[in-house]
């Protein structure tokens, strides 16, 4: 009977060494869970910094388009006026030379 009591401590035993090895197993695991989860809050949070900075230069960006865009439309709208200006002046010559040369030969 003895024997039969101490089989079955010994079997008793190896099952909870078992069950223990398993807990430490889960532990373990549980563990290394915990790490990677804070290191993903740790990674989003970058992740958020960095969503933040671009939204800032993408606006700034948007602000210097603006106006590099008006300062190029000024200067456009400033060429408009000087070679307008230029035609007018050429056409104002020549219908004056004409209407002189055309007044010469009448005299």
């Amino acid at each position: 009977m003895a024997t039969a009591v101490s089989y079955e401590n010994q079997t008793q035993s190896a099952k909870i060494q078992q069950l223990q090895t398993d807990v430490n197993g889960v532990f373990v695991q549980m563990k290394d869970n915990l790490g990677n989860i804070i290191n993903r809050g740790a990674m989003l949070d970058d992740l958020e910094g960095k969503t933040d900075d671009l939204q800032y230069r993408a606006e700034q960006l948007q602000i210097g388009a603006h106006r590099v865009q008006g300062k190029f439309w000024c200067q456009n709208i400033k060429m408009w006026i000087i070679l307008i200006t230029v035609i007018v002046v050429i056409i104002v010559v020549l219908v004056l030379a004409l209407t002189l040369t055309i007044g010469k030969k009448n005299k």
